[in-house]
């Protein structure tokens, strides 16, 4: 493919954080005034207004010129491997294990609640095992109190990430069972009219399930 592409996500007043999957959509060519091989670029997780971690592959030169552009909106660059199609690899990889987190926290906290544990004593507990993790608290934070409006990431799209993660997986041979009931929470979540939520809301599915 010709020129290079640099892919990004970011949008205004949306201040994370959360998880991106993101297309190729702007071209740079322009800019770098000369013939470019094909990057490719998958966004990993954000928070608040700059890219903490980005997955990069493609051609190593290319990669070099274009990071003077991506430093100015990330904070890591993580280069993995000249196939293009490594970062999209990479970038499921941190979605699968952040959707996995979100179904367990949620099962987490509702038995909590039934078992009539302190909520916020769990939340401490939770955070100090996920300490360093701050995508992953700050889900947590939501979880716990149910504050699942102000969406960094919609429901919706959390539903087709799934489908990708499925697919993904099963090309592969490998049975993707840590995400398999978070899908069934976000289908149902989805059907009851929480799209439009941020997609940690996959949660409430588990305290239907059980009765609160």
């Amino acid at each position: 493919m010709p020129g290079l592409a640099v892919a990004h996500g970011l949008r205004p007043g949306n201040p994370g954080p959360y998880i991106v999957s993101c297309q190729v959509i702007v071209l740079y060519g322009q800019l770098l005034h000369q013939p470019m091989n094909f990057l490719s670029q998958r966004l990993c997780i954000v928070a608040k207004l700059r890219f903490v971690g980005i997955a990069l592959a493609g051609d190593s030169l290319a990669i070099q010129q274009a990071l003077p552009v991506i430093e100015t909106y990330s904070i890591r660059q993580v280069l993995v491997g000249e196939t293009a199609s490594a970062a999209s690899a990479m970038k499921i990889c941190v979605n699968y294990m952040t959707m996995a987190q979100l179904a367990m926290l949620g099962e987490v906290f509702t038995f909590a609640e039934k078992m009539q544990l302190d909520n916020s004593l769990v939340l401490n507990i939770v955070e100090l095992f996920f300490s360093g993790n701050e995508a992953i608290k700050e889900y947590a934070g939501k979880i716990a109190k149910r504050n699942f409006d102000t969406a960094g990431f919609e429901l919706a799209a959390g539903l087709k990430d799934a489908c990708i993660f499925e697919k993904a997986f099963n090309s592969c041979d490998v049975i993707p069972s840590a995400i398999l009931g978070a899908k069934h929470n976000l289908v149902t979540a989805q059907h009851i009219g929480l799209g439009k939520k941020d997609w940690s809301a996959l949660t409430e599915i588990s305290r239907m399930m059980a009765g609160l």
